[in-house]
Order: C-alpha cells, then sequence, then structure tokens
C-alpha cells in the first residue's frame, strides 16, 4: 500500500521502499533510486525552480514526459546505467512503453534512420530499444524526443524503474478491461431489450430511449476504453504510416458513428454493444500478450536492493548499488543472495535455478562462488564481495537478453512487411465490399464493409514468429542457456556443420600431469617448483597443472627450502609457451617447437602425447607429460549432432596428438591441430564458401576470430567477460548439453511458428470473404479477430513445457588419466 508520493514522479511510494532525501529543509521520499538521482542533481546544479515551474509530474509511468526530463538524461552521472561509451561509440537501451506490435517496433527502428550513422535495434518482447551513435554527434535525449514524437514513451533501462512502469501498466490495463467488460454488460442489457421488443413488441418511444441510455454508456467506450487503438492510430497516420490499430479504429468509428445516423434517422441497426465486445475482446488479447512477455522478462526483481553489510562488528542494511568489491555481507537462511562473491565462512547450499537452470541445490563452503539471485537453503554465510552489482552475473544475463548480437530475422521483416501490406489490402477490401453491396442491398453496404475490416486479423500475422521465439528464448533461460539475438533460433535450425575448439570445450581444460622425463641433476620437486614460478602469472589452462602439482607434492612430502616467488623478466609467447628469470638463470617452458630453438633435435619420449618442455639455454631439463580430461557430456552432443546430420570438426592450436586421440575417442574425421587464429577462420571460411552454414564452439580469447566468422557462435560460462559479450549462444550452465537442448528446443519453434502462420492465414483467407458475402454481423467479426490474436499467443505458450529426453545411449568414455609417475633419466 503506497503512503505518500514520489517527490519527482508523483508515483505512489511504496511502503517497502526506503529512498529519502533531505532537500532545501524538505523530508523527501521517493519510489526508486533514479528519481532519488535526479532530484539531487536538479538541486545540486541550483535548478531547484523546476519543481516550482514545472506543469506536471515528471517521467510517470503511462504519461507523455516533457522534453525538459530527457534532456536531464544526458548527464553521465544520471544515464550511467543505461549508457555505455566506448572507443567513441555510444550505446544506450530505452526501455519504450506503449508498443503492442511488431509493426510498432519496426516504425521505431525505420523513423530513427533519419540520425545518420545511428544503429536502432527493437527488441520487441522485452520492449527494449538498443541504439548506438558517435558519441559526438547525438545526445540520449534527441532520441527519446523523437519516439515520443511517434506516440511512444520512452525510458532509461533500469530494472526498478522497467518494474514500477510495468506494473503500473497492467493496472492500467486491468482497470481497462474491468470498466470496459461492465459497459459492456450494461450495453448488452439495452441491446437485449431492444431486440425482445422486437419479438414482443416495442414503440418507437421506448425503442429511442434505449438507444439513447446505449449513447450515453457508450461514451466512455470511446473516450476511455478505445483511447489506446485511437491514439495508436493517429500517431501512425500522422507519420504517414499504416499499422493494424488503424483497421481496428476504422471499424470502432465507422460502427459508432453508424449507430448514430441510425439513431437520428430512427432507423437501421444500433451497435454500441459491438463496440463494447469489440473494445474488450481487443484489450483481453493484449493484456494476454503483455503478460506472456512480462512472465518472459528476466526477473531481477528476485535480487534484493538491501544487503547486510558488515561494520566491524555490527551489520548494516546497505543498498547493493554502494557495496564495493572486498566489502563482507551476510545471508540468513532462506534469503537471496544479493551479490556476487565468495564464502569466507559458514557452510549451506544454494538454488541457483534461476541462473543456470540446474534444479538441485549445489553445496557451497568457505572458498565457493556464489552468485546474485541465488537462494541460500541451509545456513548463514558470510560473503566476500567480488563483483560489483553493475557487474554481477544476473545482470550480464540480463544486458545478453535484451541486446542483439546479430542480424535481425528476415522472418521478422518479412511478417511485419506482409502484415503492414495485408492492412492496407484490407482497407480496400473493405471500400470494395462497400461498393458492391451499393448494388446488392445499399442498407447493408456500411455494415458488411465494416464487419470485413473488423474480422481481418493482422495481429495474428506479426506475432506468429516474435511470440513463438521469445517463448522458446525464455524456456532456453529456464535452462541456463542465453540467447542473444533474435537471429539464433531462426539459424540452428539450419546449421549443416559444426566445429569446435578441443582445449576448454570439449575437453575440461583442467590438465594434469601424468609423467615426468627427468633429464637433469635437479629432483622432480625441484623442476616442478621452477616450472610452476614460471606459470605463476599465466592464465593458460596448462599453468594451473604445474601450480597445483608443485602445491600437492610439496605437502605430501613435507618440502621445504623451495622458493615459491614468480620469475622475473616474465614473458609469454603466444601459442609457444613462457620465459622468465629464476636465480639469475633464463628458463623456457613451452611446446617441442619452443624448446627446439634452443636445443635442436630434442624430442621427448611420445610425440603423441601432449609433452611441455623445461629447458634453460645450455641444458634440456625434463618433459612433462599432461593430460586433459574429455567432458563427460561431449560424445552424447558428437551422436546428437551426428543424427541431425550435421558434420563436424575439431580446429585445434594444440600440437599435440590429444587432438587425435579425442577425435578418435568421438568418431569426428575431420581434425586439425596447430593452428593458429587466423588459420582456424580460414579453415572455417573455406567450408562456408562451400555452402555449408557454420556453428563454431569455443571459449578462448585465440578462438574469437573464428567465432566472430561463423554463422553461428556458442561459448560456456568458463569464457572471458568480452567473449562471452560478442557470442551468440551462451551456455551458462557450462555444458555441451546446452547444444542439443537448444536445437531441440529451436525444432519445436520451427514447428509452433508455422502453426501459428498457417493458422494466421486460414483464418484470414478463409474469414474475410465470408464477412465480404456479408454472412458475418460485426458482433461476431470482434469474437472470431480477437479469437485469433489469443490463439497464436496460447499456441506459443506450449514451447514453456519441457519434451522428455530421449533416452541416451550408453557412449565410451576415455579412459582417465594416469597417477603422476616420475620417471628419472639423465
Amino acid at each position: 500500500m503506497a503512503t505518500s508520493a514520489c517527490y519527482h514522479c508523483g508515483e505512489p511510494v511504496p511502503k517497502t521502499c526506503h529512498y529519502r532525501a533531505t532537500l532545501d529543509g524538505q523530508d523527501c521520499e521517493f519510489c526508486c533510486p533514479a528519481c532519488l538521482a535526479i532530484a539531487q542533481t536538479i538541486h545540486g546544479s541550483g535548478l531547484d525552480k523546476y519543481y516550482v515551474q514545472r506543469d506536471s509530474n515528471a517521467f510517470t509511468p503511462g504519461q507523455q514526459a516533457v522534453k525538459a526530463d530527457y534532456i536531464l538524461w544526458d548527464d553521465p552521472k544520471l544515464n550511467a546505467e543505461f549508457v555505455n561509451v566506448s572507443n567513441e561509440i555510444t550505446k544506450a537501451q530505452l526501455y519504450i512503453e506503449g508498443m503492442h506490435c511488431t509493426s510498432c517496433a519496426w516504425l521505431i527502428e525505420k523513423y530513427l534512420q533519419q540520425f545518420e550513422n545511428a544503429n536502432a535495434r527493437v527488441n520487441y518482447q522485452e520492449q527494449v530499444l538498443t541504439i548506438s551513435w558517435p558519441s559526438d554527434t547525438y545526445t540520449v535525449s534527441a532520441f527519446m524526443q523523437a519516439i515520443a514524437d511517434l506516440g511512444y514513451t520512452p525510458h532509461p533501462y533500469e530494472a526498478d524503474r522497467v518494474e514500477l512502469i510495468e506494473k503500473a501498466s497492467q493496472r492500467s490495463q486491468i482497470k481497462r478491461i474491468g470498466i470496459t467488460a461492465i459497459l459492456m454488460m450494461q450495453l448488452g442489457m439495452l441491446a437485449g431489450s431492444v431486440y425482445a421488443g422486437d419479438y414482443w413488441g416495442i414503440s418507437d418511444s421506448q425503442r429511442q430511449l434505449l438507444h439513447a441510455f446505449g449513447l450515453l454508456f457508450s461514451l466512455p467506450l470511446l473516450y476511455f476504453s478505445a483511447q489506446p487503438f485511437l491514439t495508436s492510430a493517429w500517431h501512425s497516420l500522422k507519420n504517414r504510416r499504416i499499422n493494424m490499430d488503424v483497421n481496428i479504429s476504422l471499424a470502432i468509428l465507422g460502427l459508432y458513428g453508424g449507430s448514430i445516423t441510425s439513431i437520428i434517422q430512427e432507423t437501421g441497426d444500433v451497435y454500441f454493444d459491438s463496440i463494447a465486445m469489440l473494445c474488450l475482446f481487443i484489450l483481453i488479447a493484449r493484456y494476454i500478450e503483455f503478460r506472456s512477455r512480462y512472465r518472459l522478462r528476466q526477473n531481477t526483481g528476485l535480487v534484493p536492493k538491501v544487503a547486510k553489510k558488515q561494520v566491524n562488528t555490527r551489520y548494516e542494511d546497505t543498498l547493493i548499488a554502494d557495496l564495493i568489491v572486498d566489502d563482507v555481507v551476510m545471508v540468513n537462511q532462506g534469503e537471496t543472495i544479493p551479490i556476487d562473491g565468495t564464502v569466507v565462512s559458514g557452510m549451506s547450499s544454494a538454488d541457483e535455478s534461476m541462473l543456470t537452470g540446474e534444479s538441485s541445490a549445489i553445496s557451497k563452503k568457505a572458498g565457493d562462488a556464489v552468485f546474485a539471485g541465488s537462494i541460500n537453503h541451509d545456513g548463514i554465510i558470510h560473503i566476500q564481495v567480488s563483483q560489483l552489482a553493475s557487474n554481477c552475473l544476473i545482470r550480464q544475463i540480463e544486458q545478453a537478453c535484451t541486446s542483439d548480437s546479430g542480424a535481425k530475422p528476415v522472418v521478422d521483416d518479412e511478417d511485419t512487411l506482409f502484415a503492414g501490406a495485408f492492412t492496407a489490402i484490407v482497407l480496400l477490401l473493405a471500400m470494395l465490399t462497400f461498393i458492391a453491396w451499393q448494388w446488392i442491398d445499399p442498407a447493408r453496404a456500411f455494415w458488411v464493409a465494416l464487419s470485413v475490416l473488423v474480422i481481418s486479423c493482422p495481429c495474428a500475422l506479426s506475432l506468429a514468429a516474435p511470440t513463438a521465439r521469445s517463448t522458446v528464448q525464455f524456456q532456453l533461460r529456464r535452462q541456463g542457456i542465453i540467447v542473444r539475438g533474435a537471429h539464433v533460433i531462426d539459424t540452428l535450425n539450419k546449421i549443416t556443420q559444426c566445429f569446435f575448439d578441443k582445449t576448454g570445450t570439449l575437453t575440461r581444460g583442467s590438465y594434469q600431469i601424468t609423467a615426468i622425463e627427468n633429464r637433469s641433476d635437479l629432483n622432480n620437486e625441484r623442476l616442478l617448483n621452477i616450472a610452476a614460478r614460471l606459470e605463476q602469472h599465466s592464465s593458460h589452462p596448462i599453468a594451473s597443472a604445474f601450480t597445483t602439482q608443485q602445491h600437492a607434492t610439496s605437502s605430501n612430502k613435507k618440502v621445504t627450502g623451495l622458493d615459491d616467488s614468480p620469475a622475473q623478466s616474465f614473458n609469454v609467447v603466444p601459442n609457444q609457451g613462457v620465459e622468465g628469470v629464476i636465480d639469475g638463470e633464463t628458463y623456457r617452458l613451452g611446446s617441442l617447437h619452443y624448446c627446439q630453438q634452443w636445443h635442436a633435435g630434442k624430442v621427448p619420449p611420445d610425440q603423441q602425447l601432449l609433452w611441455v618442455g623445461l629447458c634453460t639455454q645450455t641444458q634440456m631439463l625434463a618433459w612433462f607429460c599432461l593430460q586433459d580430461n574429455l567432458r563427460a557430456d561431449a560424445p552424447e552432443v558428437v551422436r546428437f549432432l551426428r543424427e541431425q546430420g550435421i558434420d563436424m570438426g575439431i580446429i585445434s592450436g594444440d600440437s599435440s596428438g590429444e587432438v587425435a586421440s579425442v577425435a578418435a575417442v568421438l568418431g569426428i574425421d575431420d581434425w586439425q591441430k596447430s593452428m593458429t587464429s587466423e588459420q582456424k577462420q580460414q579453415y572455417l571460411q573455406q567450408h562456408q564458401h562451400a555452402g555449408a552454414v557454420t556453428m563454431m564452439v569455443g571459449d578462448g580469447i585465440n578462438d574469437a576470430p573464428s567465432l566472430a566468422g561463423s554463422h553461428l557462435s556458442v561459448t560456456l560460462a568458463n569464457a572471458s567477460d568480452w567473449l562471452k559479450s560478442q557470442t551468440d549462444l551462451i551456455l551458462i550452465n557450462n555444458s555441451l548439453a546446452g547444444i542439443e537442448q537448444s536445437m531441440t528446443a529451436a525444432r519445436r519453434y520451427q514447428r509452433i511458428y508455422r502453426q501459428n502462420f498457417i493458422w494466421a492465414l486460414t483464418y484470414n483467407f478463409a474469414a474475410i470473404p465470408i464477412a465480404m458475402a456479408g454472412f458475418i454481423t460485426p458482433l461476431w467479426a470482434a469474437v472470431g479477430m480477437s479469437f485469433s490474436s489469443i490463439l497464436v499467443v496460447l499456441n506459443s505458450q506450449r514451447l514453456l513445457t519441457r519434451q522428455k529426453p530421449a533416452a541416451k545411449k550408453a557412449v565410451k568414455q576415455p579412459p582417465a588419466p594416469a597417477p603422476l609417475a616420475f620417471k628419472e633419466s639423465h
């Protein structure tokens, strides 16, 4: 329940909100952090007269904001959450209020093309506009004003603000539906009395009286219930476009004007009840579609706004936006974890299904990572903050879902253009129908033409693809798979060839040392110590094998006297190895080729295995044999892709025989080793030139060119943040099984989309001729049109149900690495 109004925007402030500030000696309350920040900036800039001189409250949901409010968002302090500047390119995300079909999204994109060098993309299901432009050309307020000129209301894309807007929109829609339903019942009773009078007998004066009451009750219909359609149609025509609301508005105004004419002339039918039913059914259809989108939106509202921060020996409630790295927060049993971090004390289990799709709770102890949005099940834990609130994993997921990494699907543009053309065709058919019926029955010509307008359903045509696609994207999101870009689902159905990187993709990237070929006078512990010190600053997966093994060996044998400080003059040679100085001696640790630059002819015992050499300029010291573990789900994914008729290949930078070993285990004939980033990209392009539609799966920076050049790119959760920002499909659950889940979901989407589109075409091609023939009244036309739109939305919701997984065949697993064996040969 609200207790007061927000000082800035005038919206009700919920009791659960605690945003307050003292401005000019006045204690002010605010509905969200954004309003608080704006008010403080206005007063801090000496512009406090703004609140005295403004005509109305600023930026209220559902109400057109004045231009002054848009200019405020040009301030970098205020737009930091939704505007990003990088390499002299500014990128902003805006929530667009008032869109109700893909034609609206198309109109906004086309209208913003007037801004030279600006790139605008609208995600209709999320209601989010992503726009980028050269930083020195425009301001964000210019784009917001342009969108407002179209009749839509732009808002900064901020989780709190969007949540408030959508809740206000939901309340408004429910109120509109409720009032319209009451009016429809009242008008229905009046119409029923007239119909009964036609059967039992009624005087002309009584009929006119009933019609007069009907006219009175229909006024709120026109000025309240039908207001969204009429406003949208007006803005569409003002911008020389035809959207679906043009048909609806013409039908409503036609029915209303025709009914008034009948009352004045005291002859003909009156259709106030049909107007009410038309408005009600369309409002209900749009509310169902709104609820569908609202459900599909990532529910960041589950993340608390406040955390219990440790301050000396006590805990204080602190906004998560004010937390910094290394702060410590306490999370009680049953509470939602508010921030990404590492457990420093306590034990519990966490439900991370919101992030990864994994339904079972995961054990958490000191040293384990936890993520905002997870639920702490068992006990009290203390968490050291590792990421700012704006960089938490759940925020990254949200940003990935609202932005597009690739081109817009052709099917969307085709459907939108077809729906626009269809609207124009329907108007033409209605006009021709009116002309034709002037010869058949002039008294019915107007009403038959109106029935043609009412019964047509271009909404179903334009919603067929995006509604189904957004639903399947939400389903994949629940399984820990993030789809970046609307084109991804369509492209998944076209893949003919899939290429995998090996290390960290098909394998776990967790190397183990299985043997040491010692060719020096040093003992193995000393060799491991040197290698570990060389690798201390390296982020390569191989580095952890040395640091982990050296720690384990030293602990087990209680070795002392070994220095563990990192090497000096450390240098990384990509795809070769590392070099550094230890105790005045220069060492190299790396590939066969890298070591042979100093020691030509020196080779490891078995070149089919992965060996890493350690040497100085004067002596070859040792060879370390490493083995990586194959991912448990890799064989099953390969089997699935093979059943789908998709060719596969491995393109790896690894120069060892391990590439051939992994390929043999998985049954992949096409494999390449020792490939640089450029060679991977060129190899991919060769297959594309031959007509292949390619998918690249990788997780390393060296995979970036091939991922960017592929028709579809896939990466895992352990990839770098930059790489994840560039790929189309992110497997947050870090499982290759996500590829099978994505392709299966894409196949289901294709079936549902075809059903939606076939239904929309069948309905319109069947219903319009019947209406033109005069067999359908405007009342039943309204029922049919609304039913068609609702059916498309509800059919798409079937994608939210999970199919039972097919029985999995047993797949031969590769042998586990053998325990470390020390072999000394001097």
